[in-house]
Order: structure tokens, then sequence, then C-alpha cells
């Protein structure tokens, strides 16, 4: 009879970033096992009692995580990359801009990408379910002119209206009724006073950032269009005019025009065409 034990051995290593720089508080765990250790402040760190095959599992947050088998080697230097997909946005804030891992107030970015999913008539409504706390109410949908209502931060108690401060492209109070969504490069919600405090009385109610797309010296076409089809929830039975009459309501001069079909639709048709091109 043979007996196989796996081979045990200590190995230690160090976590650097990509600037070299060594990295405290890495996780590292061992896949499997209840075996985990963390960085210290020069990014070392040693495992005891692993054997070879076993895998390392080294993560932190912002940045990829990483995944190592553990060989014959004893002494492992690795490097984390960030997560680019995660810390790369450019957050707009009152004083200026900051990297996404840099903010620590309540604010919420949005890239224009996350708009054109949407294909609906304007950009307040594009917002609509994707910031937390924020009501998008809009009475008029069938005017095709009518702008909704926000509410971002609750009731105010200055007599200034509900609506929270907007400001495009570093203007505040712009008009963004007539701001098409595909043109919009990102939109940042300032919800907390830390971040809106810059603007004084005027964000009390939040504030909205709104910064468009610039032009490009590259060829560029973009074509987005959509269309679709309202239909009244509730039509109204008015009365004709002989059961008008029949109730002794008015005199018969002989009319008997449905006005409430005259002045409404069956259903209302709307569409949305964008042509951007750029280069030069």
């Amino acid at each position: 009879m043979t007996w196989v034990q796996a081979q045990e051995k200590n190995i230690q290593g160090k976590i650097l970033d990509v600037t070299g720089k060594p990295m405290a508080g890495v996780s590292i765990t061992v896949s499997g096992k209840p075996k985990a250790t963390k960085t210290d402040d020069e990014g070392r760190f040693s495992l005891s009692a692993v054997n070879v095959g076993d895998k390392l599992q080294i993560s932190f947050l912002g940045y990829k995580k990483l995944e190592k088998n553990i060989d014959n080697a004893t002494v492992y230097n690795l490097t984390l990359e960030t997560n680019e997909e995660r810390l790369a946005d450019v957050v707009v804030v009152g004083y200026g801009t900051l990297d996404k891992k840099e903010v620590t107030s309540a604010i919420t970015h949005l890239n224009g990408k996350d708009l054109n999913v949407f294909g609906g008539n304007g950009v307040l409504n594009a917002l609509a379910g994707k910031v937390a706390g924020l009501s998008v109410v809009n009475t008029g949908q069938s005017d095709p002119n009518s702008s909704p209502s926000l509410q971002l931060r609750g009731v105010s108690s200055r007599n200034a209206g509900l609506g929270p401060l907007y400001v495009v492209n570093g203007v505040p109070g712009g008009n963004v009724d007539n701001l098409n969504q595909n043109d919009i490069e990102s939109i940042d919600i300032l919800k907390g006073g830390a971040a809106s405090a810059i603007y004084g009385t005027r964000g009390s109610n939040g504030v909205i950032i709104i910064t468009t797309k610039k032009g490009t010296s590259e060829p560029y076409a973009f074509y987005d269009g959509y269309a679709s089809f309202d239909l009244p929830n509730n039509r109204i039975q008015v009365l004709s005019a002989e059961d008008f009459l029949k109730h002794n309501r008015g005199t018969d001069f002989g009319g008997n025009t449905n006005w409430f079909n005259e002045v409404s639709r069956k259903f209302a048709f709307n569409q949305k065409n964008t042509l951007q091109l750029a280069g030069g």
C-alpha cells in the first residue's frame, strides 16, 4: 500500500498596484479552504500550510479580482489592475469634476447610454426609475409639449417650488426641455447637501447637472429613431342630441355633433428621429 500526502509549505509575497506602489489591506484567500490573510502597510503577506495546486484569490475594492495557482515557488509578487469600468467615470460636482472612486457624497451618475434605452420624448422622462429617491410625474402625457415635474429631496420649506435646480454645461437654470437625450454626455444628480452647497438655497431641492457632448475630429455618424402610439385609457361617453332632448336639457336646433370625437383622436402617433454627423 502506498501513502500519498500533499506537500504543505509556507508562502509569502507582495501585492502592488499598476504604478508599483504597495497595497495595504488586500484580501487574500485560498479557494475552498478556511485560510485567509491581508497585506500589511508595505503590501506584504504570508500564508502557512498551503499545498501546490491550491488557488489564491486576491481581491480589493475597486480592483479586478486576481486568481493565482500555487506552484513550486514560495515568493509571489502580484499586481492588481483597477476596474476601469466602474472607476473611470468622471462625476461632475459643483466645484469641478471628480473620479467616481473619489466621490463620497450622495451623487448619482448616469451616462448618455443610460438614457438612450428609453424611447420617450424628453430628457426628464428618461430619468424615471434610474435614480433612487427621484419622483418623475407627468400628468399631461397627451400633450407633446408638456414637461414632467421632478421631486428629488422632498417638500421644501422655502417658497421656491419643489423641483431641483438644473445646471446645463455649467449654467444654472438652463432649459432642459429643448435638449435631445442623444446629445447628452452625462447627467449627475446631487442629492446630498455637501454636493450641492455651492448653489446655496437654489440647490435646496437637489441639483441636476447636465453635460452635453462635444465635437470630435474623428469621423462619426449616429442615427436614432423611434415611433409610438398613445391610446386613451377612458373615453367619455357623451349624450347624443336625442338623449339630451329626452331630459329636457335644451332646444333642438337640428345639430347632432359629438364634440368629444371631433376634438380627440382614437390614437396619437409620435415619432422622433436624430441624425448626428461629426468630423473634420
